[in-house]
């Protein structure tokens, strides 16, 4: 399949935005290409990421330039957080099948 039949670019730029450091995706449906460009974000939140239709910007991914003590995971909703300025702070306790106090039990 040539570039040409595949429209939508995934692609991940030098810190300039000065070249093509990567391909990341290509896709020849926008809503294909949208979730390719927001899982690539996920993955490189410290690279500057665009989705092209062409020479077209549709989206970029600009990295924050403060550094963050937290991380985001690949697939959300996979890690627990942990406060670490909180020491006293306690997770919700787990959830069990014979809890009195759950809705609609």
């Amino acid at each position: 399949m040539r570039d040409d039949d595949l429209p939508f670019a995934v692609e991940e730029w030098t810190d300039d935005e000065n070249a093509i450091a990567e391909v990341l995706a290509r896709a020849t449906n926008a809503l294909i290409a949208r979730g390719a460009f927001e899982a690539a974000v996920r993955l490189r939140p410290a690279r500057r990421i665009l989705l092209r239709h062409g020479s077209y910007v549709i989206a970029r991914h600009v990295p924050d330039p403060t550094p963050s003590l937290t991380r985001p995971t690949p697939f959300p909703g996979t890690a627990r957080v942990v406060n670490l300025f909180n020491p006293s702070h306690k997770s919700p306790p787990a959830f069990r099948r014979d809890d009195p106090d759950r809705d609609g039990g």
